[in-house]
């Protein structure tokens, strides 16, 4: 169920963490859920990352599109205070992992599954011209 109030309040609070310097990146998960927005963050940082923490909603949570959901990268020093400032002002955080390396790395019940940010940039840039036909251009 929509939420607004709790919508609010989480917007407000990622808001004045980015301000405050705690995130150091962001995205909502509204198109393509969680595993969409890593994808997306990795690729745009060049920094991969590894998610340990139980899949979100089941494994089908990694892809399920919600409002009002962030996914936050938080700086090292910055983490306990962020989650003490998350919980006392009712907003509902969970660390999934750490950011690093070059991967993709989703640890599951059934062993891991990880993916090179090459091999995923060449997926993601060569998608649409090999729908049509085209050759893809690999990077700049």
């Amino acid at each position: 169920p929509v939420d607004l109030h709790e919508e609010r309040t989480a917007g407000e609070f990622v808001r004045a963490a980015i301000a405050g310097g705690a995130i150091t990146a962001c995205h909502d998960v509204s198109e393509g859920g969680l595993a969409v927005a890593l994808a997306e963050m990795a690729l745009a940082s060049g920094v991969g990352a590894l998610i340990n923490a139980p899949a979100p909603f089941g494994r089908a949570g990694y892809f399920a599109e919600d409002q009002g959901i962030y996914l936050a990268t938080v700086c090292d020093n910055c983490l306990l205070t962020f989650l003490a400032r998350a919980h006392a002002g009712g907003v509902q955080v969970e660390a999934l992992g750490r950011t690093g390396g070059s991967r993709l790395i989703f640890e599951l019940p059934d062993g891991d599954h990880a993916v090179a940010l090459d091999d995923l940039r060449r997926g993601h840039e060569g998608f649409f011209p090999a729908l049509m036909g085209a050759e893809p251009s690999v990077g700049p």
